[in-house]
């Protein structure tokens, strides 16, 4: 897999309550930039605002490993309908990141 990755990927979460999705994503967040020695929390960013608008951005895929590193240590405190959502959040952007990196390989 490459290193290089194009960096932010944004879409809507159809539903769960704004405010308990924004709460645990800014500690998956905060959680997966300390799994990865970033103390500046510049490397992970993921973002749930009140519209359930979300935002994940990594610099490479060695943070996406902290990321999904991060939901797995939370896992057992977050409740689990937003579990379920914040799971499939993070599919998606994998899923998206990886669609990008395909259409790039094959435009080179």
């Amino acid at each position: 897999m490459s290193a290089e990755w194009s960096r932010l990927v944004e879409f809507s979460i159809p539903r769960g309550i704004p405010e308990v999705l924004r709460y645990w994503a800014n500690e998956i967040e905060k959680t997966a930039n300390e799994l990865c020695n970033d103390p500046d929390c510049k490397r992970i960013q993921f973002k749930i605002d009140i519209n359930r608008n979300c935002s994940i951005d990594t610099v490479d895929d060695d943070d996406v490993e902290c990321l999904i590193s991060s939901l797995k240590k939370l896992e057992n405190q977050i409740p689990n309908v937003t579990k379920e959502i914040i799971q499939h959040a993070i599919r998606v952007y994998i899923v998206k990141k990886y669609r990008i990196l395909e259409r790039r390989s094959q435009s080179n």
